[in-house]
């Protein structure tokens, strides 16, 4: 997966964030809160981040009530985006396929999981010596629905 690394503000990606989905959020009466850390700094290609978060953006919002919550902090000298909304949650399946590979997506089956495949590499391919990025599904959180984390060193 090709990257483009470079030192990003991001209060930069978040922003770009908000600008891109604030019009359909807006339309469908969503709100989108963001806690950020200030003045934060990474090395990270912000344009494959913008991407994926936006994915996750935008499929918090097919499933939510009415709120998402977007966190971003550093934990451990690396850099988490955590999405939480308010809806239902991931199903069991979704929570099960955590280290799916390629050749267990079936496309004739509907939806097929490949945003989270590729979300997972676009995790990988950030890496600092041995640590890796990764993300993880998981139910609860704050607003007692689902929970995307992407963690980056």
């Amino acid at each position: 997966l090709p990257l483009n690394i470079d030192e990003s503000d991001i209060e930069h990606v978040v922003d770009n964030l908000l600008a891109t989905n604030e019009s359909y959020l807006n339309h469908k009466n969503m709100i989108l809160e963001v806690n950020q850390s200030a003045d934060l700094v990474w090395y990270l290609d912000a344009d494959l981040i913008g991407i994926l978060l936006n994915d996750v953006v935008i499929n918090a919002s097919r499933y939510c009530q009415g709120t998402i919550l977007l966190s971003v902090y550093t934990e451990n000298q690396q850099i988490v985006f955590k999405v939480e909304d308010d809806g239902p949650g991931y199903p069991q399946s979704m929570l099960d396929a955590n280290d799916m590979h390629m050749q267990h997506f079936d496309i004739a089956h509907g939806r097929t999981g490949l945003g989270l495949y590729f979300a997972r590499l676009i995790a990988q391919a950030h890496s600092k010596g041995e640590t890796k990025g990764s993300i993880l599904l998981k139910n609860g959180g704050s607003l007692g629905g689902s929970v995307f984390i992407l963690t980056l060193p």
